[in-house]
C-alpha cells in the first residue's frame, strides 16, 4: 500500500515518519499524545482474509501471517520506538487506542 501522491512510499512508513517528527518536536516536549490506530476492523479483514501480509510491507516484521494480534503489536511497537521522549511531566508521553471504523459514536 503506497501513498496516492507517491507510489514508491509505503503508507505505514510515512505515518511512522510523521509520528516521529511530531512527537519528538521541541514544541511538544511536555505534551502527552493519543495515538488512534483506527479502522481495526479493516486491518483485521486484510490480515485474516487477503494475501496482504504485513511482512510484505514491513520487512522487519517476522511474526506469523493471519495473526491480527501479532501484527497489531508490531505496529504499536513501531510507533512506540519512534518516540524518543518516553515520559512527559512524569506521565507516559503517549497513549494508544484501537478504534473500529464505526466506533466514532463514543468519541466526543
Amino acid at each position: 500500500m503506497t501513498l496516492f501522491e507517491d507510489c514508491s512510499t509505503n503508507r505505514l512508513e510515512e505515518s511512522l515518519t510523521l509520528f516521529q517528527a511530531i512527537c519528538n518536536n521541541k514544541f511538544f516536549i511536555t505534551t502527552s499524545m493519543i495515538l488512534f490506530l483506527n479502522k481495526v476492523d479493516l486491518f483485521r479483514e486484510k490480515i485474516m482474509f487477503t494475501k496482504r501480509h504485513l511482512r510484505i510491507y514491513m520487512r522487519d516484521y517476522t511474526g506469523p501471517d493471519h495473526n491480527v494480534e501479532a501484527a497489531g503489536a508490531y505496529i504499536q511497537g513501531e510507533f512506540t520506538s519512534r518516540n524518543h521522549n518516553r515520559k512527559k511531566n512524569g506521565l507516559p508521553s503517549f497513549y494508544h487506542c484501537y478504534r473500529h471504523i464505526n466506533g466514532t459514536s463514543r468519541v466526543k
